[in-house]
């Protein structure tokens, strides 16, 4: 490897803001004088991915259970439209989202669910993760039998980590507690995030309150204080 290996790193998380590329202000009249989206809304990859940046990236969406990873070292991707990410329990119980890449190469580190026993290696050039997303080894990277370089500073290459926040309530249908996993860019108006930190609550019915979509008594989560 040569000595310019700081050149390589890879950046792998990179958004850019665009104009809109349709306009759906006839979509949004009133039903008498609104039309149907433009064909290009079902058929075309340059509007999907101006969706997927406008209703998934900028916005926050659940990702996961916790019952997936249920013990310490446990680590699973997943492919969030297109965006590789790694969920990881560590060893002291908190769950963590990273980008799934090395940060060297781009390389795709876990492939399929599996459990840490040691360091996250990523198969191309070795280097070496730990549960937290920091970098802890990088071999032979100022060359054969050299692990270090001047231009390789570890505590500013660990994996990026996405902002989450962990909800656990008590699942109604299972009688259990579960914990869910949540990522997000911006904190949505009508819930409460409480960020980064675990909370204890329980699902219940509101009937004061009505889902609007059928009628029924809400379901909310109550947060025990």
């Amino acid at each position: 490897m040569s000595n310019t290996a700081s050149n390589t790193l890879s950046n792998t998380v990179s958004f850019t803001t665009k104009a809109p590329l349709t306009n759906i202000d006839d979509v949004l009249k009133p039903i008498e004088e609104a039309r149907g989206l433009p064909n290009a809304h079902y058929i075309s990859a340059e509007v999907y991915e101006e969706e997927k940046q406008e209703l998934i990236f900028n916005k926050w969406a659940g990702l996961d259970v916790g019952s997936s990873i249920p013990n310490t070292g446990d680590a699973k991707p997943l492919d969030f439209f297109g965006m590789p990410l790694l969920i990881i329990r560590d060893r002291d119980g908190s769950i963590g989202v990273f980008q799934n890449s090395c940060r060297h190469r781009g390389m795709i580190l876990v492939s399929e669910p599996t459990k840490v026993r040691g360091v996250i290696s990523c198969p191309y050039h070795g280097w070496c993760y730990g549960t937290k997303g920091d970098l802890r080894a990088t071999p032979h990277v100022g060359g054969v039998g050299e692990n270090t370089h001047e231009s390789i500073k570890n505590e500013e290459l660990g994996l990026f980590k996405h902002d989450t926040t962990i909800v656990e309530a008590e699942d109604p249908q299972r009688n259990k507690d579960e914990s869910f996993t949540f990522e997000f860019t911006e904190e949505p108006d009508s819930a409460r995030v409480v960020n980064k930190k675990r909370v204890k609550g329980r699902w219940r019915k509101n009937k004061s309150k009505k889902d609007s979509t059928e009628n029924k008594p809400a379901v909310e989560f109550v947060i025990d204080e």
